[in-house]
């Protein structure tokens, strides 16, 4: 009996010391001032990726759309769904970077959402602007509304950009 209480206490401040150690860690880390630096941690997004197949799509009357630097527009239907994805993957037209350990950089690649009548602007979702994961610079997603709207591409300092919709 005795041997059990030593092993359970000798736990117990492994256990306290592990959670002064993280606390410390903790307190040290900063804030990012900048939203945008934000990025997600791994098991977030890998949930992300286990909830994406089973959420309604956005449907559109092509899946491949290639343009160039003049901005070229396509009309988005309105739907039952109150919410929808529309993932964006870029196959051509990212710029390459080969200082950095992220390969393509596709920031040139602009592809804006408007919502119709300015729904979702009480959430900030009626304009939305495309950004590439962080994770994986040639994909990204807009959250689409009920409403519908517009969809305008552009390609910026290249000639022409494809982007596919999954």
């Amino acid at each position: 009996m005795k041997p059990a209480i030593i092993v359970l206490i000798l736990i117990a401040a492994i256990f306290a010391i592990i959670l002064v150690v993280g606390a410390h860690q903790n307190s040290s880390q900063q804030t990012p001032h900048d939203p945008g630096s934000f990025h997600p941690p791994g098991w977030l997004s890998g949930m992300g990726q286990l909830i994406a197949p089973f959420s309604p799509k956005v449907k559109l009357g092509k899946n491949t759309f290639i343009f160039g630097t003049s901005p070229m527009s396509e009309s988005v239907p309105s739907s039952t769904d109150e919410f929808r994805t529309a993932t964006f993957r870029v196959t051509q037209g990212c710029r390459s970077v080969p200082q950095q350990s992220v390969k393509l950089d596709c920031s040139n690649i602009e592809i804006v959402y408007r919502s119709k009548g300015g729904e979702g602007h009480d959430q900030g979702l009626d304009s939305q602007t495309w950004k590439a994961k962080y994770d994986d610079p040639t994909r990204g997603s807009l959250v689409i509304l009920k409403g519908g709207g517009a969809l305008t591409f552009r390609c910026v300092g290249m000639p022409r950009c494809t982007v596919v919709l999954e």
